[in-house]
């Protein structure tokens, strides 16, 4: 599987964002450019999870077959991070 992950509305790369095949250990990074490879994934339908802080997660479902790469472009929404207060 490979992909790109982006800003939502801008398209802007969304690098180091963790990038997993739900129900399997499979897990990578993106690159600087949003860009990710996975090339373990099993054949068959697959969930695609991305996580990053400050962003909402995405998910979404592509099938990985023997013939042919698959591709599965995916965006994220930015979201604010609000931290608890630290007594010290």
């Amino acid at each position: 599987i490979t992909g790109r992950v982006t800003v939502r509305g801008t398209q802007d790369p969304v690098g180091d964002a963790r990038v997993i095949v739900v129900g399997t250990a499979i897990a990578v990074f993106t690159n600087a450019n949003g860009e990710y490879r996975i090339n373990t994934a099993p054949i068959g339908r697959a969930q695609v999870t991305v996580y990053k802080i400050g962003y909402s997660s995405v998910s979404d479902t592509v099938t990985v077959s023997s013939a042919q790469p698959a591709t599965l472009n995916l965006a994220m929404a930015q979201t604010r991070v609000q931290l608890s207060e630290v007594v010290v």
